[in-house]
């Protein structure tokens, strides 16, 4: 009897634990916009505009999750220029509320259309990282940031 009740006990434990079994993923949609402000200090060279991209990405249990917009930005006045990307998320989860989102962005003068790799020659370019954000914001959300060119 004394070795059969460790066996039975270890017997039980068996269908209640499971160590490879999936964790319950939490669905967090929101809208993440940005604002990039561009002073230029440089001419743009024909045929070139300004271009922003925003890059975000959240590392979790699950996986990384990244997003990435690009957008043309408009002249506000002067030598003032200014990009609003807007990334809409939808990610499944595990750990939403300790998860540290990165968020990448650059500015840069180039060629006035994407090429079908987005990607650009870029005559001036600068990318900037911003201050990590702790936790998934399950709602609208912004930042701003400034750039010189």
């Amino acid at each position: 009897m004394k070795r059969l009740l460790p066996l039975l006990l270890l017997a039980a434990g068996l269908g209640v634990f499971h160590p490879n079994a999936a964790q319950a993923q939490t669905v967090v949609t929101g809208t993440f916009t940005f604002t990039g402000n561009i002073y230029l200090r440089s001419t743009i060279p024909s045929g070139n505009t300004i271009w922003c991209q925003v890059t975000m990405t959240s590392v979790d249990t699950n996986g990384t999750n990244t997003e990435t917009v690009y957008v043309e930005a408009a002249l506000v006045s002067g030598q003032h220029w200014q990009c609003v990307p807007v990334i809409h998320y939808d990610w499944h989860l595990n750990n939403p509320a300790s998860d540290i989102i990165e968020i990448v962005w650059t500015s840069g003068i180039g060629p006035t259309t994407l090429q079908t790799n987005n990607q650009f020659q870029f005559a001036r370019v600068g990318t900037h990282s911003l201050p990590a954000v702790t936790g998934v914001p399950a709602t609208s959300w912004t930042r701003t940031d400034d750039d010189y060119l």
